[in-house]
Formats: structure tokens, sequence, C-alpha cells
């Protein structure tokens, strides 16, 4: 069921973590960890998240860097790309370093939420594949 299912959030500022909390957990029923670097994300992974929402602008290692390591950890593991930039070049490559998708700040929820499920949907069928 989708309420089982664990979503990170790893983003450094209060306000979007707050948001995006309250539509994974209270509107969506997900359960969800927050992280404010990429870092402390990467030590909670043996926890399993289903799907990762990852902010490009990260204290520390930046959110392609630590994109990077997460598909090292499960190359099948949706990430979700999240930026204020709105740029194409990193939009670019988030996706060619295996983010599932990419989202602009503000993030659109009407967008934000069937994309969630169909990446976890995704990842479900690949895990009973393996």
């Amino acid at each position: 069921m989708e309420d089982s299912k664990l979503i990170f959030i790893v983003d450094d500022e209060p306000a979007i973590t707050r948001l995006l909390s309250y539509y994974l957990k209270d509107k969506w029923s997900y359960k969800t960890e927050t992280f404010e670097t990429g870092e402390d994300a990467l030590k909670k992974l043996f926890l399993k998240p289903d799907l990762i929402l990852l902010d490009i602008m990260l204290p520390g290692l930046d959110g392609i860097q630590i994109l990077k390591k997460i598909k090292q950890f499960d190359e099948n593991l949706p990430v979700i790309i999240l930026s204020a930039q709105g740029s194409v070049e990193v939009a670019l490559e988030a996706i060619k370093q295996g983010a599932f998708d990419y989202f602009p700040k503000p993030i659109d929820s009407h967008r934000l939420e069937p994309t969630i499920r169909n990446a976890i949907k995704s990842y479900d069928l690949v895990r009973e594949l393996l």
C-alpha cells in the first residue's frame, strides 16, 4: 500500500522541506525522512527508501554528486531532482546521471504526485524482477 512507502526529502530550505512533508505525509500518505545534507541522507540509505527528492543546491556535496553516490548504492532507486535554478543544463545533467525526473522550484504538486507514484511503481516492478 502507498502509505508504507518511504520517501527521503533532501533539502536545506526548511520551508520547502515543510511543504513537501505536508504533501507527502498529510495529503498523499507516504512516510518521510527529511535531511538537510546529502551526506546525512546517504548515511540512512540502509532504511531502503522507495524514492528520494533531492535538491541540487546543498551544503557540502551538491545534488549531482549525491545522485551519483545514490546510484552506486542502488542504480534503480528513483531520485527526483529539485532545483531553484531551473537551468536546462542542470536538468540534463541530472537525467544523464540517472535521475527519474527534474522539477524546478516552486514545485508543481499536481505534477509531482503522479510522477512520484509512477517512479515508485516502476521501482517496485524492478525489485520484483531482481
